[in-house]
């Protein structure tokens, strides 16, 4: 089996080629019994087609990615419910002078917080997890390592998803009308 980085369509066409010539050249001195697959194909077509990823990891990765959105549409409740409770406190802001601006960013600085929290909590639940595939029989169990420059992006990747979740109750919280807001207190 040959691994070969192709750049372009001219160089995948050339490489072919050569691959066929050079396989129908050993089939006819005998070395090869039966025509070679000089089939190329791109990595994941390869990966697919050999099933290197076995349909378990596939499947926790689907079972992950659900979670994830289930998580992320919680988390955008809670912030709704949290910024519209305050909303007399914003309400106060406004009429003393405050922009809308100055009410977003106080939001966002919250659910960055919130997402920062929520990406050093993972961490004591990464090294579990980890522990745990390292524990199970499958051959790519070993591979399961803990990497700071990976965790360190997705804690960024973390902070990242607090403020775009938190933007729209952000948006929310300030388009309330401080008059009324004031009126109920």
């Amino acid at each position: 089996m040959l691994w070969a980085e192709l750049l372009d369509g001219v160089q995948h066409e050339a490489y072919a080629r050569s691959l066929q010539a050079f396989a129908a050249q050993r089939r006819a001195s005998g070395a090869f019994e039966r025509a070679a697959d000089t089939t190329l194909r791109p990595m994941g077509e390869w990966l697919r087609f050999n099933r290197v990823v076995p349909d378990s990891v596939r499947l926790n990765l689907w079972l992950a990615a659900g979670l994830l959105a289930l998580c992320l549409v919680n988390v955008a409740g809670l912030l709704a419910a949290r910024f519209l409770r305050r909303a007399g406190e914003h309400g106060i802001r406004r009429v003393l002078g405050a922009p809308r601006r100055s009410i977003i960013a106080a939001c966002l600085v919250e659910a960055g917080l919130a997402g920062v929290l929520g990406g050093v909590l993972a961490l004591p639940l990464t090294l579990g997890g980890l522990w745990l595939m390292r524990q199970q029989g499958e051959a790519y169990a070993p591979l399961a390592r803990f990497s700071l420059p990976l965790f360190l992006a997705l804690l960024a990747l973390a902070l990242l998803t607090g403020l775009l979740v938190g933007l729209l109750p952000a948006l929310r919280a300030a388009r309330q009308e401080p008059a009324l807001q004031v009126k109920t207190l």
